[in-house]
């Protein structure tokens, strides 16, 4: 260090050995002491040598070199203001989500957890050295730094009266535990210095996401249990919610009732914990403790309280701006707290409306593409009417200022769903994420879209959207034949018997067991992420972008062609071969749809089997739905597949159902269907099952004469129209007619309805009733005269 003298501490023996090597330039070491590891002064104005010029060792001329280098750049200055007044302003806000009072070790570990991108770096060179010291220093106006039984812990309190309160907590919480310890639990609790080992009442085990197994975490939690059970807890509501978070991570491995019953339990604790501190509970803490309980029954106190507390930030953050750190909201937070609430079919609006106005506030660069895709995924969801139009523009803003380099599959695929599934994607949005997935495709190869559900995704909502993209259906059509081409060859030969030494996939060149390279590995997970859904939906994708297509399309590198409706394509033949791989079960009914729709075209009585077997194998409580049944239906006729057996059974299970099953919607769909299969042999036993639920849903209450929920006026006219064009046996359609003619004396007729009005009187006039017809169109006439009259007023 440089003051009046410069001091070096070096060995002296070294000193010695240069002295004699070159005694002449060493007359500048004054004095010169034997005794080891002295301290040897130069002062500057003695030298009568540079360090450059004397003929020293190499060692010892760098080690001078560097000290005398780092003693003159070691000056100690003041802190800048602005910056010390920030960090006051930031350690007061850790020291009130602690409650007014937190001791010294836990102020870092929560300073780091608030503000990560904020370290002690700030004041290097400065005189504060340590948050002690800024403390004492600077914040005397703000904090009391007192003395604990530990010398190196101290307590920082803030100068008000929820700071009296959190010391008062803080001393009962210690005398306690000090009671706890000279208890019989004081040895099942392992407290040693006053302080509760791990896993204790103080505190949560270090380091949860090292657990991998369920009942290790369970078991290095039970001390809290065990202390709250007995009125003892000074675990923070973060760390309730963190906690939460990780025993849902290995909740799967709950196999046993006796292991769910204790995982209940362990929640029960930790969601009272949480729920009863919410009110210092930070937008993440918040949205890690519903995402913890939004597949559990109950807690309907905590989530009440939590959209409290978050409509108190938001507002908080509209008075006062956006806060910094984890104080803030961030748009994962945002997510996370909306999907947890639609998973729990929530529809609170006055929650949704709140996270809508934080999102307007955060800044452009608060978002990632991640970011956009959850943000939309969740208010998508969201049972919020009307759609939320000014966040949905600002998301497609965003979405479209972000670089291709900044997506990802899953970002691109979650974001196109999303925007079509609130009706807020515009052609050109969904036309530059297709552009992207192909740059993506471009840059990383296969290996970008090794999950079929990304790619399905993708595709899904550009066909929902109506936009075609034939570079991307191409790409998709690439990704998809050398995945599952390489992961069945890859099978085939995990299939062949095996070597007897060495681990992998077999060489049959060179009769050994290889490694695995990365694109069999991206391959592998593909194909074992291919279930019936994905596998459904991406058929349906291909097959409604090939028929986009021109009616014959050359593969130019194969030299093929490709067929919408054949066989033709490599991807259909992998697609076909995956698709009697998979198994439907009931919970996949769904989407057996998509696989009619998809594969229904193929010229393939594997494929056609394979589904209808799916289809017949439902149990009858599945099949029975009106909305699974008519579904199928309708998927047979787009796909202008023909079988039967299932039309007969389809027919079957939907006429023995009751009228009252039966929605407007799903009655003409199922009309719809009948008409596009042109099967009346099969299909005919329906109609009067179909007449009669047209009977029931009419707008009016045939035995009450009053209005009800019902057809509307537009739906009526189809559904006569349909039951009429397909011949439904005159006695089950005459009382559907009366019905109607009775619903006309009943019903207040809106004037936007006198064109379907009209519409019902001439299809009544073809079915011979003129008297009926009579009355509809002077109905219509009337309306049609009180609105040119209405206009004219």
């Amino acid at each position: 260090k440089m003051h009046q003298t410069m001091a070096i501490a070096v060995p002296t023996r070294l000193l010695l050995l240069s002295a004699l090597l070159c005694a002449p330039a060493c007359a500048f070491l004054v004095p010169l002491k034997t005794t080891a590891g002295s301290l040897v002064a130069l002062r500057p104005q003695q030298a009568t040598c540079d360090f450059s010029t004397v003929a020293l060792p190499r060692r010892l001329r760098n080690l001078v070199s560097s000290l005398s280098a780092s003693s003159t750049s070691m000056q100690i200055k003041p802190p800048d203001p602005e910056v010390v007044e920030l960090a006051l302003d930031r350690a007061e806000q850790v020291v009130r989500a602690a409650g007014g009072c937190i001791d010294s070790l836990s102020f870092g570990r929560e300073w780091r957890a608030m503000f990560p991108e904020s370290s002690r770096d700030m004041f290097q060179g400065t005189s504060v050295t340590s948050f002690n010291k800024l403390l004492l220093n600077y914040g005397q106006g703000r904090f009391f730094v007192e003395d604990t039984k530990k010398k190196e812990v101290k307590l920082f309190v803030l100068k008000d009266v929820e700071g009296e309160e959190g010391r008062k907590a803080y001393q009962q919480a210690e005398q306690q535990l000090k009671d706890l310890a000279n208890s019989p639990l004081g040895a099942f609790f392992d407290i040693r210095g006053g302080r509760m080992k791990a896993g204790g009442a103080k505190s949560l085990p270090p380091n949860l996401a090292s657990y991998t197994k369920l009942e290790d975490l369970l078991d290095a939690l039970e001390p809290n249990l065990v202390a709250f059970a007995g009125g003892i807890n000074a675990v923070a509501g973060k760390d309730a919610a963190t906690a939460l978070n990780h025993i849902k991570r290995l909740n799967y491995q709950a196999r046993y009732e006796v292991q769910r019953a204790r995982v209940a339990s362990f929640i029960g604790v930790f969601a009272d914990i949480a729920t009863k501190q919410m009110a210092n509970l930070n937008p993440k803490s918040v949205a890690l403790l519903l995402n913890a309980l939004s597949d559990r029954e109950g807690f309907e106190t905590t989530f009440e309280t939590a959209s409290q507390r978050v409509q108190a930030l938001a507002k908080q953050e509209a008075e006062q701006g956006p806060a910094g750190g984890e104080a803030g909201f961030s748009p994962q937070a945002v997510a996370i707290i909306v999907n947890a609430s639609v998973k729990r079919q929530r529809r609170d609006e006055g929650l949704f409306r709140a996270l809508s106005r934080v999102v307007l506030g955060l800044r452009p660069e608060d978002f990632d593409a991640q970011a956009v895709a959850n943000i939309a995924n969740a208010f998508a969801n969201a049972d919020v009417r009307p759609r939320d139009h000014a966040l949905f523009a600002r998301l497609s803003e965003t979405a479209e200022a972000l670089a291709p380099q900044d997506w990802n599959a899953a970002a691109l695929s979650i974001t196109a769903q999303a925007l079509v599934k609130a009706k807020e994607a515009s052609p050109a949005l969904l036309t530059l994420l297709a552009a992207h997935a192909v740059t993506l495709y471009k840059a990383e190869g296969a290996a970008a879209w090794s999950s079929p559900t990304s790619l399905s995704g993708l595709l899904e909502g550009l066909r929902k959207g109506g936009v075609m993209s034939h570079d991307a259906w191409r790409m998709a059509e690439e990704v998809t034949v050398q995945h599952l081409s390489l992961y069945r060859s890859r099978i085939k030969t995990m299939d062949q018997p095996k070597a007897k030494k060495g681990k992998g996939r077999r060489d049959e060149k060179v009769g050994r067991i290889g490694k695995w390279n990365p694109q069999e590995v991206q391959a592998n997970k593909f194909g074992k992420a291919l279930k019936p859904d994905t596998v459904s939906s991406l058929a349906l994708s291909l097959r409604w972008g090939a028929e986009r297509g021109s009616e014959a399309e050359v593969v130019a590198e194969e030299g093929e062609l490709r067929s919408p409706k054949g066989r033709g394509s490599k991807v259909w033949d992998e697609l076909e071969r995956a698709v009697l791989g998979v198994e439907f079960k009931p919970e996949h009914a769904s989407s057996l749809p998509d696989a009619v729709r998809g594969f229904g075209p193929v010229k393939s009585k594997a494929v056609h089997s394979h589904l209808a077997k799916s289809i017949l194998s439902l149990p009858a409580a599945t099949l029975s739905s009106p909305r699974v049944a008519s579904s199928l239906l309708l998927a047979m006729a787009d796909a202008k597949w023909k079988d039967g057996g299932l039309v007969t059974r389809l027919v079957t299970t939907l006429a023995g159902l009751n009228a009252f099953s039966f929605t407007p919607p799903l009655l003409l769909d199922t009309l719809s269907a009948i008409a596009a299969l042109d099967m009346p042999r099969h299909t005919g036993p329906l109609l009067p099952r179909l007449a009669a639920a047209a009977t029931h849903l009419l707008a009016v209450d045939l035995d009450t004469a009053k209005p009800r929920p019902g057809m509307t006026a537009q739906e009526l006219r189809h559904v006569l129209e349909k039951l009429y064009r397909l011949e439904t046996p005159a006695a089950a359609l005459d009382v559907t007619a009366a019905a109607v003619q009775k619903t006309l004396r009943v019903l207040k007729i809106q004037p936007s309805d006198c064109k379907d009005i009209q519409a019902v009187g001439d299809l009544l006039e073809e079915m011979g009733k003129s008297a009926e017809a009579q009355e509809w169109r002077d109905a219509a006439s009337q309306n049609s005269l009180i609105t040119k009259m209405s206009n004219l007023g």
